[in-house]
């Protein structure tokens, strides 16, 4: 058989597995796993994916639904990529380093004793925030000091090393061997392989669980964050940054919309199983006991590269509609 009739029988195949796939998705009766809605509006289509939207909530969701080890497979073989660390230190980690020290300086801001309320958290936390604030260097803090921290998909540990370095007496958890050997050999951490399910210590042992980037790979978000809520300590604080999907809800200019997708907004439809509104990730926060306590949007100092000039024009159209990449959530474990 010639290479160019097995192409075509492949792609055939292909399309073929893709259609019955749309076929099974609209005979299923879909409900949204935020809310229950029923009715839900195709965003984009890239075969063998598409992503659709609840029309209640806004949570979105790539369908066909991954089989529970595709994102483990995947993952295993971007990571083990030998130059990884190397480009995430290089391109990433500038951007990455003041988002990291945003969400530091949020979890100090609640763990001192005139702040355990989240009031006042929330008001200390404006400063961190702020578009062009100047953020402290991370150093150690009789707020953090000792408290143990709980990296969920800590990759290498650049995070954890940071969180270290506050005060934080810090643990990650890593699917990845060769991301976790770093982690250990670059900067000497305690990092156990495996998923989340797999840590190795009882319920509440952590002051902190964080989630940089991780839930929306995550097949069920409402077991991961009761996982999470269940390693903390009573009162204990939780952290999640997620991509913000939210802009999908607000009536805004289709070109646009497709402009934003294309060139900014992480799609990653293999990896990603969900895109969550603000509406929607505090609905399964809230149904997993963990209480809103902050909430603040990533801005366009931590996103690279800028020497785009397209790029640079979707930033500050983006700033202009009030659209952000991503979002954060500071979380209070709920009193029982």
């Amino acid at each position: 058989m010639g290479l160019g009739i097995a192409t075509r029988i492949l792609a055939a195949q292909r399309a073929a597995s893709y259609a019955v796939s749309r076929g099974l998705r609209a005979l299923s009766g879909p409900i949204c796993p935020a809310c229950g809605g029923r009715t839900f509006a195709q965003v984009v289509e890239r075969p063998p994916f598409w992503l659709e939207r609840c029309t209640v909530c806004g949570h979105g969701l790539t369908m066909p639904a991954a089989a529970p080890d595709r994102h483990a497979r995947h993952h295993a073989a971007v990571y083990a990529w030998p130059k990884y660390v190397e480009t995430y230190l290089r391109d990433m980690a500038p951007a990455l380093t003041h988002s990291f020290k945003r969400g530091i300086a949020h979890i100090q801001a609640a763990t001192t004793p005139e702040t355990r309320g989240g009031r006042k958290a929330r008001t200390l936390g404006k400063a961190a925030a702020s578009k062009g604030a100047r953020l402290p260097d991370v150093g150690k803090a009789a707020a953090s000091e000792g408290e143990r921290l709980l990296d969920v998909g800590c990759a290498f540990g650049f995070f954890l090393d940071m969180a270290r370095g506050a005060g934080f007496d810090v643990k990650g958890i890593e699917v990845s061997g060769p991301l976790a050997a770093q982690a250990a050999a670059r900067y000497g951490l305690d990092v156990e392989i495996g998923a989340l399910a797999d840590v190795r210590e009882p319920p509440g042992s952590f002051d902190v669980v964080t989630m940089w980037d991780v839930l929306e790979h995550c097949a069920d978000p409402l077991d991961t964050l009761k996982q999470c809520a269940g390693l903390l300590k009573p009162s204990g604080l939780f952290l999640a940054r997620v991509p913000d999907f939210s802009f999908c809800s607000l009536g805004l200019d289709q070109g646009f919309v497709g402009t934003y997708i294309d060139q900014a907004y992480p799609l990653d439809l293999d990896q990603h199983a969900h895109h969550f509104s603000r509406e929607s990730i505090r609905r399964f926060l809230a149904a997993a006991g963990l209480v809103e306590i902050d909430s603040w949007p990533s801005l366009s100092d931590e996103y690279t590269p800028k020497d785009d000039p397209e790029y640079r024009a979707v930033l500050a159209k983006m700033e202009e509609l009030g659209v952000a990449c991503e979002m954060s959530f500071l979380c209070r474990k709920e009193q029982v």
